[in-house]
């Protein structure tokens, strides 16, 4: 037969209605638990407000719906894997390590499941090192040779070009198509571009216009 109370420090805790409160002033506060296997129809269990450290002593207790372990010194959630019937948990005010501290505001059900381990990869991602990829070493030697664009001479009159220029500064012909402009036009003498007759400078190239 089960038992109905628990000694503790020479007193008696009785369960009522299936719940055991477990209190002291705060200087005769428990820091352990224990002397609780004989109660194993026990549903409710308060142990507020002491001064355990850790969770322990409780496989025995298969009936427990609710466990209060508020205000307490519990850095470590574990200790809670055969409570399978276990509905609510109250661990506010505990100083409970940084990396569990999420668990606090989840079901009674998951929290049991994670301490039995079947839920723990959900609970704790895994944190992999970015991984940078370098860009890629580039081939000198596969780099396409980059020449300009313009010829060395007009391919119309046989002038000396120089520089990226556009029209023959010679015969006013455009150096890329090869046709020459119906009608005459000021050329520009370093860049060859073709110039309205009352520009003082070229727009292209900057290049003073005046004779």
């Amino acid at each position: 037969m089960a038992k109905n109370f628990v000694t503790v420090r020479r007193r008696n805790y009785y369960v009522k209605k299936g719940k055991l409160e477990i209190r002291f002033k705060k200087i005769n506060a428990i820091s352990e638990i224990e002397g609780l296997e004989q109660l194993t129809n026990l549903q409710e269990l308060v142990l507020d407000h002491n001064k355990i450290k850790e969770i322990k002593g409780l496989n025995a207790l298969t009936q427990l719906r609710q466990l209060d372990l508020r205000f307490n010194e519990i850095t470590e959630i574990k200790g809670l894997k055969q409570l399978s019937n276990l509905q609510k948990l109250f661990l506010k005010g505990n100083p409970i390590r940084t990396d569990e501290k999420y668990l606090i505001d989840r079901s009674a059900q998951e929290i049991v499941k994670y301490c039995q381990g079947t839920t723990r990869q959900l609970y704790e991602p895994v944190i992999s090192p970015v991984e940078v990829a370098s860009p890629p070493m580039t081939d000198v030697a596969s780099l396409p040779i980059i020449t300009s664009t313009t010829p060395n001479t007009c391919k119309s009159c046989g002038f000396s070009l120089e520089g990226d220029i556009m029209f023959c500064p010679n015969c006013g012909v455009d150096i890329t198509t090869g046709i020459k402009p119906s009608t005459p036009m000021n050329m520009c003498p370093s860049c060859g571009l073709p110039q309205e007759e009352d520009m003082i400078f070229c727009p292209s190239c900057g290049t003073s216009l005046g004779t």
